[in-house]
């Protein structure tokens, strides 16, 4: 695993822990239900977009089926919905490649429902990915751009 990798695994599992003490802390001590529940709520999210990224820029290399990336994927977005189709077991670095494909897709168009298919992540309804988005992904080159098309240029 990459240095990159490495301290991406480590500040998300570093910021877990104060997410997790104010989720049992709002749950544990008295207060005002409707605070409590808002606290709960913005904590669970943190924690699960936290899960989100470190699978999309973290991957493991276990396999993972397809029911758990799912779960992933659909509580790391929420509350933008989620289709999910594709069935079976996905690698480590397949799973990366969809987590990072649906997070960046929730991100670009927030509340635009997603499908995960076999063949691949997309909106519902087709759109253009805005080209201020294409040039920097193009740009920084990320590992899953060239697993999807050909950056290489014309031959």
């Amino acid at each position: 695993m990459s240095e990159t990798g490495m301290l991406l695994r480590w500040l998300t599992h570093d910021l877990a822990s104060p997410v997790a003490t104010v989720l049992t802390a709002s749950e544990l001590l008295p207060g005002d239900a409707e605070i409590d529940a808002l606290v709960q709520d913005a904590a669970r999210h943190l924690a699960a977009r936290l899960k989100l990224i470190r699978a999309a820029l973290a991957p493991g290399e276990a396999a993972i089926g397809a029911a758990a990336l799912a779960k992933l994927v659909g509580d790391g977005i929420a509350p933008t919905p989620l289709d999910w189709q594709a069935g079976g077991e996905f690698s480590g670095a397949d799973a990366g490649l969809i987590a990072g494909s649906v997070l960046l897709l929730a991100d670009i168009r927030r509340g635009e429902p997603i499908v995960v298919d076999t063949a691949a992540a997309h909106w519902t309804r087709p759109a253009a990915v805005p080209e201020a988005v294409a040039v920097v992904a193009m740009a920084g080159r990320p590992w899953f751009i060239g697993r999807i098309c050909d950056l290489s240029g014309p031959a």
